[in-house]
């Protein structure tokens, strides 16, 4: 009992960081809201995530509003890529799903691969950009680069997406939770996984950096 009190406890460790992932998901959204912003949202949101799975001890919403304010240009040029290749992928998909025709199925599954490779790089895309200060051609090859040579890891960090995604549409738990911190969890989670692949790439700290090799 004399342990959930106990502010060095695990418990109370715990709390701690639930409600920081809490505010954070809060934030995302209200400040992803205009579409335009999401990308310096998203930016900020895998900033603070990043200094949370550092077992970094700060101010949410500073460190969130530094982050968000500071890198407007950078983030949101990130965002118009890849939300728009994202985009552009998922309406191939269903255009291909409703269309009853000989090729439909073969396009159908070319863009499912196609959407898988996407994704190999994409989840790397705003972890790198808050670890690295170089341009947004560099981030975006250095994500898929990073995405291959890390292939098994990026899988099992798709698998997770994947299975929130499906436990948030089918038990109410999970939808409640979502709703609380599915985003800042997630980012949470792919924090971890990237502090250790930058870690091995001696990503850690935030400077300037030309392509990996």
């Amino acid at each position: 009992m004399d342990e959930i009190f106990n502010p060095d406890g695990k418990f109370f460790r715990f709390m701690e960081k639930f409600l920081e992932l809490v505010k954070l998901n809060a934030l995302w959204v209200i400040f992803s809201l205009p579409v335009i912003t999401a990308g310096a949202s998203t930016f900020a949101m895998f900033t603070v995530a990043g200094q949370i799975a550092d077992g970094e001890e700060g101010y949410i919403w500073k460190s969130f509003w530094k982050a968000f304010r500071g890198n407007w240009k950078k983030s949101s040029l990130l965002w118009l890529v890849t939300g728009g290749i994202g985009m552009g992928l998922l309406l191939d998909y269903r255009f291909w799903s409703v269309l009853d025709s000989p090729v439909s199925g073969m396009m159908k599954g070319f863009t499912i691969a196609l959407i898988i490779v996407y994704l190999t790089g994409a989840i790397y895309v705003f972890p790198l950009a808050a670890r690295m200060d170089c341009s947004v051609k560099i981030i975006l090859q250095n994500s898929w680069f990073l995405g291959v040579k890390y292939l098994p890891r990026t899988l099992l960090m798709l698998v997770w997406i994947a299975l929130e995604a499906f436990a948030v549409r089918l038990w109410a738990l999970a939808l409640l939770m979502g709703m609380l911190l599915g985003v800042s969890g997630m980012a949470w989670l792919i924090e971890i996984h990237m502090k250790k692949i930058f870690g091995k790439e001696h990503i850690i700290e935030t400077e300037e950096q030309g392509a990996l090799s």
